[in-house]
Order: C-alpha cells, then structure tokens, then sequence
C-alpha cells in the first residue's frame, strides 16, 4: 500500500486583466480580472509509498504587463512569466542555479482554467500545476 507524505507552503497569487470579446469591434471591450495560482510539485516514488513536496510560486516581478512566478523545490526551480500574446505564458522546471538542463513551453490555459507541465527521471516526479480564476 502506497502512503501519501505531503510538505505545503503558502499559496501565491497574481491578478492579470485580460480582454474579453465583445459583438461590437468599435466599442471598448471590458476587462476581465483573473487571478493564477501555480504551485511546484515533487513526486518521489518508491516502494514504501509516495512522498509528495509543494511549493507555491511567489511574484517576483509584476511590472509594465510583463509577470513572473517563481519556486524553488531542492535544485529544481519552477517559473511562469507572461507570454508574448495575452493568454500565454512561457514555463519552465529547470535544474538550479544554471538552468541549463530541465523543460521549457509555452502554452495556454485549458478551457477548464489549468495548464500543467511535468518531467519524470526515474522514481521522481516534477510537475508545474497552474489555475486560473475569474474573479
């Protein structure tokens, strides 16, 4: 039987404005404020079972529409910043403190508000989970 260890920090939290479509093109489209949390996640897999470690990314920049998140599990580094396009965001899980080795994307929410990137070496588990809110 697998048994579930978990280690939480608190949560962090960034407010976007993002344009919502209107009908009419001439007129100002309203704004829509989100909110995002993301969070990184260690897995490690063994046969005694589970031990799962979180952390929450913190802000570190929120400047001229341009926002970046960051966490630090171990030597594993977690990061979200704003995308090129509204809507995108570029993440990453990288090895610490060079950054040379690790997963890089750019990708979009789901419909359902969630984007999630992972990378697995062996019995170990790094995941990048991210939700986003209509507030």
């Amino acid at each position: 039987m697998h048994s579930l260890l978990t280690t939480c920090a608190s949560s962090a939290l960034f407010l976007g404005l993002s344009l919502a479509p209107t009908a009419h093109s001439a007129t100002t489209a309203p704004l829509t404020k989100t909110a995002i949390t993301c969070e990184g996640i260690r897995l490690k897999i063994s046969d005694g079972g589970t031990e799962q470690t979180k952390v929450a990314l913190d802000t570190v920049v929120n400047t001229n529409g341009v926002v970046v998140l960051e966490g630090k599990i171990d030597n594993r580094s977690f990061s979200v910043s704003s995308g090129a396009f509204p809507g995108s965001y570029l993440v990453s899980i990288t090895l610490a403190p060079e950054h040379t080795h690790g997963v890089i994307a750019t990708t979009q929410m789901t419909q359902e508000g969630r984007l999630q990137i992972s990378t697995v070496e062996g019995s170990l588990v790094h995941k990048l989970e991210c939700r986003e809110q209509v507030l």
